[in-house]
């Protein structure tokens, strides 16, 4: 399955994470499901755990639930965040997310 998201963020945002290794992290999180694709590069550039996406935590929490039991995941992006959980990989576990985004709906910004 191919992963969304701009492999060119790729060395900035390992960039990003030694920086704030630097300043002090002790561990990094993020909640870009894009950064996904970048998970492992940025986990291996830095000596502190790291978890570029809460789609990461599919897999525990799936395995937490009672067997009939579903989990949403709500997104900007219904259709990218099928893709992105890519990382729970049996069909039976994958039928227990519920997913769901707000294209299509009307919002307004304000500054």
């Amino acid at each position: 399955m191919t992963m969304r998201g701009d492999p060119a963020i790729g060395p900035a945002t390992i960039a990003a994470a030694k920086r704030l290794v630097l300043r002090g992290a002790v561990a990094i999180s993020s909640n870009f499901a894009s950064f996904m694709r970048h998970q492992e590069a940025v986990a291996a550039s830095v000596n502190v755990p790291v978890a570029t996406s809460s789609l990461l935590l599919l897999p525990a929490l799936l395995r937490q639930v009672p067997p009939t039991a579903k989990i949403a995941v709500l997104s900007a992006g219904a259709r990218n965040s099928r893709e992105r959980v890519h990382r729970v990989v049996d069909p039976g576990q994958r039928a227990k997310l519920v997913i769901g985004g707000i294209e299509g709906v009307h919002y307004t910004r304000t500054k």
